[in-house]
């Protein structure tokens, strides 16, 4: 009787695998195959992000920090009026993710995006708000000492 719980055990621990590398692999969508000129396109939407970047890899190592500088899109069914951008490069393979340039990063919930054939690819960005700095008196917070007063002008205290 064990051995058939256990064994239904592996089969949800499996189930439960191959739902996650599911979820991982359809974050990006393929939109139109590859036309035989290698041409990756990278379609991503942002709903808070005005300028994204995409910092990525091609097999060749990893661009630069923040990556470069994303296009409004061109793309009929992808317009930039509904928070669309583009990038395009030659390449058969592409490990990316994308930033706010200002240290906000969407990756794939720390996965990652990847695809492993050329073609127009579209992604939804997972971040859909800008993170909130802490208040002035978390960073405040030592012992031994009181602040009575703090004066926060932007990120400077």
């Amino acid at each position: 009787m064990a051995l058939g719980r256990g064994r239904f055990r592996s089969f949800l621990v499996a189930l439960g695998l191959a739902a996650l590398e599911s979820a991982v692999v359809e974050a990006q969508t393929l939109v139109k195959a590859d036309d035989g000129t290698s041409l990756m396109r990278i379609l991503f939407q942002t709903q808070i992000w005005s300028a994204p970047n995409i910092h990525y890899s091609d097999g060749d190592g990893w661009t630069a920090v923040p990556g470069f500088p994303m296009l409004n899109s061109t793309y009929d069914s992808f317009p930039s009026s509904e928070g669309w951008f583009e990038y395009e490069l030659t390449s058969s393979t592409l490990e990316f993710v994308f930033n706010d340039g200002n240290g906000v990063w969407d990756n794939n919930n720390e996965a990652n995006y990847y695809v492993g054939t050329p073609g127009t690819w579209s992604v939804v960005s997972k971040v859909t708000e800008q993170p909130v700095p802490p208040a002035a008196q978390d960073y405040l917070v030592t012992a031994g000492y009181k602040v009575s007063k703090a004066n926060q002008n932007g990120d400077n205290l």
